[in-house]
């Protein structure tokens, strides 16, 4: 995690708006900890399925985050409007874009906000000259995701093996295709 919370980095929509208009999704800093863990912790079955474990403590975190971002992925939140943290999101960027993890707290699953996080994730990707998404996903479990990002337009490319702390599982690779987008340009006024 990044020790502080401020700065900059934060996703926010653009274009067309949709009806969680004030969604940020920003760096994760050491004080997201306790509620990232409250995140993990509501998600028993996807735990199990991907850790052989149905909960997870601040330790097991830092060490996880710091491993992820040691390899070049982007650990971040998702807030809501109200400023209240909703999710997670671990990416690598690049011209395939790896997303390793977006987890919504259980109590906001079903509500649209991971479709909104989605468009709001792959905006940014097109902006950043990104050509494609890949992700990963572990089948065969209750609330398995799967069906979510195939609704979403991602379509499988194959099987994989993922290790995540001492656990192996077969997962579906999925990739979109992104239209393109004129990357983004940074100019003495900031971005266009």
């Amino acid at each position: 995690y990044k020790r502080q919370a401020q700065g900059g980095g934060a996703l926010r929509p653009v274009g067309g708006g949709h009806a969680m208009s004030g969604l940020i999704l920003r760096p994760a800093c050491e004080q997201d900890t306790a509620r990232i863990m409250e995140i993990y912790n509501s998600n028993p079955a996807f735990l199990t399925a991907h850790l052989g474990r149905k909960s997870v403590d601040a330790a097991f975190l830092l060490q996880d985050h710091a491993a992820a971002e040691n390899a070049g992925f982007l650990c971040c939140v998702l807030e809501t409007d109200g400023g209240r943290i909703a999710g997670v999101m671990d990416y690598r960027p690049g011209r395939t874009a790896y997303l390793s993890l977006l987890m919504l707290d259980k109590a906001h699953q079903g509500q649209g906000l991971g479709t909104a996080c989605c468009r709001l994730f792959e905006e940014r990707m097109r902006r950043e000259g990104c050509e494609a998404v890949r992700i990963d996903v572990v089948g065969g479990y209750d609330g398995c995701a799967l069906g979510f990002w195939q609704a979403q337009g991602y379509r499988p490319k194959g099987e994989t093996d993922l290790v995540w702390g001492a656990k192996r599982s077969r997962a579906s690779i999925l990739i979109k295709r992104l239209a393109s987008a004129e990357p983004e340009r940074r100019t003495p006024y900031g971005s266009v």
